[in-house]
């Protein structure tokens, strides 16, 4: 009898326990997820320059760790980092696409100029390559001061310095054992999980997934554009083949579509036309390679396989979390790092690959200290 007594009571102490490691996980969910969402309505991102900021109050103890010396100077260095990397990736995109439209403007002026209407002005003869002359001129320029102040590799190695700074702040908060005269209601291991579930998993899986469809909506865009102007390249190729295959027939499409056109005093139907394909000619490849190097910028294709793959690793680390809370609520300390490393290594990775991407599409990152400063 008294043995049954004490089966029962056990049984109900260990749903009882049960019962309140639930609602601690719940409220501890519950916690971080309010002002997480307060901080998306105020459209702020919440990272390790502002994390303390926003952590509720009954997380006391992640407070104080991130209080420490050692994690304000990691703070400060992803501060400075991360906002260095996004003016000089800001300046480099700029730049290339100054660059582009530069570019391209000079060829649609000088195909322009060999259409028989421009080159019957003799003043707008003379102003087009003067025109031309700017145009090079001041894409030269931006491509100079861009390669001279380092853009690109300063964006590089600033958010290399950024991400390994945040991979240390997030590392440290994994080793920080805690007191053990601690008094949270809300287990510091716990702390730690709801902490790493919300900015490392939930947050980095959304990142992720957003930046795969933006990846892809961009290079379904870059298909669209280029189909675009391969159905004009053929248009203007059949004219080209008609020309030669068929000269008659050619002769008489341009009398129907030249004859009501304005043209230079002796010039025929015929000429009219084949100066207009040339023009269009020279457009069309100019904007074909336009559209390709602006889209090579964002390597689409590249960087939605990278996005696509870490979503589907976070997913399946994600698995872990209902052992890894519980591990929280036991005191398993080992556990739960384990679980927090296995996030953190995935995100490692993930920048990784960014930068063996970013270093191969435009040559060397070199270490920050070996770049000059603004």
């Amino acid at each position: 009898m008294n043995a049954t007594v004490s089966a029962a009571k056990a049984a109900t102490a260990e749903i009882e326990e049960q019962a309140r490691s639930d609602a601690l996980i719940k409220t501890a969910r519950d916690q971080v997820d309010a002002y997480a969402a307060a901080a998306e309505k105020q459209s702020i991102t919440i990272t390790p320059k502002n994390l303390e900021d926003h952590l509720p109050g009954s997380f006391r103890e992640l407070k104080r760790t991130l209080k420490t010396q050692q994690m304000q100077g990691l703070r400060n260095e992803f501060r400075a980092a991360d906002e260095a990397s996004n003016l000089y990736q800001t300046r480099y995109r700029n730049s290339e696409r100054a660059r582009i439209i530069l570019f391209f403007l000079t060829l649609a002026v000088g195909a322009l100029a060999l259409t028989p209407w421009a080159s019957a002005q003799a003043e707008l003869a003379n102003f087009v390559p003067r025109l031309q002359g700017a145009l090079v001129a001041i894409a030269l320029t931006v491509i100079a001061s861009s390669l001279y102040l380092k853009h690109y590799e300063k964006w590089g190695a600033q958010r290399t310095q950024a991400e390994y700074a945040k991979n240390r702040f997030f590392v440290g908060i994994i080793e920080e054992q805690g007191r053990t005269d601690a008094t949270d209601e809300i287990p510091f291991l716990l702390q730690k999980i709801e902490i790493f579930r919300r900015h490392r998993l939930q947050d980095q899986h959304g990142y992720m997934a957003s930046k795969v469809k933006k990846h892809e909506l961009s290079n379904r865009r870059r298909g669209r554009l280029l189909y675009l102007v391969g159905a004009s390249a053929i248009i203007v190729t059949s004219v080209v083949v008609c020309s030669i295959v068929f000269p008659d027939f050619y002769t008489r499409v341009a009398d129907w579509m030249m004859s009501a056109v304005p043209k230079p005093e002796g010039m025929t139907n015929v000429a009219t036309l084949a100066a207009t394909i040339t023009a269009l000619t020279i457009i069309i490849s100019g904007l074909e390679a336009a559209i390709t190097n602006a889209f090579r910028i964002e390597q689409d294709l590249r960087f939605a396989a990278h996005f696509r793959d870490t979503a589907h690793q976070l997913e399946l680390v994600s698995n872990g979390l209902t052992d890894a809370r519980r591990a929280a609520m036991n005191g398993d300390a080992t556990a739960v790092a384990k679980f927090l490393n296995d996030i953190e290594n995935i995100l490692s990775k993930e920048h990784e690959r960014w930068l063996s991407a970013h270093t191969n599409n435009h040559g060397t990152v070199r270490e920050t200290k070996d770049l000059d400063p603004v």
